[in-house]
C-alpha cells in the first residue's frame, strides 16, 4: 500500500513536531528573531535602539517635554543645567531640553521626507531607463556615475555656494 491511496491512514510521528503554526505566536517569533539577531550582531543592535528610542521621544515629543519650547521665562535666561531645566536655558529663557525633543521631530520629518523623495525619484528614474533602455539608459547610467564619483561634502559645498 502506498501513501496515495485514500484508505491509507497515515500514522503520527510525536518525533516530527508540531507544524509551524503551533510553534507559537507571531509575537515570539519576532522575539526570537529580534533575540538572535543581537546575538549576531550586538553593535546594530544597540545603536537600532538608540535610533528606535530617539524615533518614540519625536513621536511622544508633547508629553516628554516638560515645558513649551517656544515660552520664555527671563526670571530663567542663561541658566546652566540644574533640576528643572536638565539641559539649561537659552539667551531668552527657553527650556533646552524641550527644544532639543521639539527639534527632533522637526529633523525626523526632514530625514524621512528626504528618503521618501530620494527613492521616489531614483525608483521613477531608474524604471523610466529600464523601460526605455538604449541611449537613454546609456546616457541615465554616465549621469549616475558623474554624481555618485564627487565626495558628498564638496558637492554639498558647491551647491550651497
Amino acid at each position: 500500500m502506498t501513501a496515495t491511496e485514500p484508505d491509507t491512514v497515515l500514522p503520527l510521528d510525536p518525533a516530527a513536531g508540531l507544524p509551524r503554526a503551533a510553534e507559537g505566536s507571531r509575537w515570539r517569533r519576532f522575539g526570537r528573531g529580534l533575540r538572535q539577531f543581537a546575538r549576531r550582531s550586538p553593535l546594530s543592535a544597540f545603536w537600532g535602539c538608540i535610533a528606535a528610542a530617539i524615533i518614540v521621544v519625536a513621536v511622544a515629543a508633547p508629553v516628554l517635554a516638560p515645558y513649551d519650547p517656544l515660552k520664555s521665562d527671563f526670571r530663567h535666561m542663561t541658566k546652566p543645567p540644574a533640576a528643572p531645566h536638565y539641559f539649561g536655558t537659552d539667551q531668552i529663557g527657553r527650556d533646552t531640553l524641550s527644544r532639543v525633543i521639539y527639534g527632533s521631530r522637526a529633523s525626523l520629518t526632514v530625514a524621512i521626507g528626504a528618503v521618501l523623495f530620494g527613492t521616489t525619484l531614483g525608483a521613477l528614474w531608474g524604471l523610466a531607463s529600464g523601460y526605455f533602455g538604449g541611449r537613454f539608459d546609456i546616457v541615465s547610467q554616465r549621469i549616475i556615475e558623474f554624481l555618485q564619483s564627487f565626495p558628498d561634502l564638496i558637492l554639498a559645498m558647491a551647491i550651497a555656494m
